[in-house]
């Protein structure tokens, strides 16, 4: 690197806009591997972990120890507890440093994020 040459920052992500494909009755749908893929990426550009939520045994436990208005409200789930104290979560968008560090306040924990796609985290946040 070039002597005061800045590295270069990755620009936030919008998760919440799907890459969509047109339906068969002409609504536009998120198709699953496009949304997978987008994710992919983003976990590589933040140096993040890819976790498919579909193949993973969630720990229910975890969710009775962390506040659901905080996981609904931040969009993210618990993986789980490492241990060394922190906790694992799974978020769609690791560009969000503030809010990741929020939560990790909010929870007394050290955060290590895993990027997941938002579709496999909403579902997997109801009991």
């Amino acid at each position: 690197m070039a002597a005061g040459k800045q590295p270069e920052v990755p620009a936030p992500v919008d998760v919440k806009k799907p890459m969509a494909v047109a339906g068969t009755n002409g609504n536009a749908k998120v198709d699953p591997q496009v949304e997978i893929e987008r994710a992919q990426g983003i976990a590589r550009r933040y140096r993040c972990e890819f976790i498919d939520l579909r193949n993973f045994q969630l720990q229910h436990d975890l969710f009775r120890k962390i506040p659901v208005h905080l996981m609904f409200s931040y969009n993210f789930i618990p993986l789980e507890e490492l241990s060394d104290g922190r906790l694992s979560i799974a978020i769609a968008d690791p560009s969000q440093l503030m809010m990741i560090d929020e939560i990790g306040l909010k929870l007394g924990k050290r955060i290590l994020t895993k990027v997941a796609t938002l579709a496999q985290i909403n579902p997997a946040r109801r009991p």
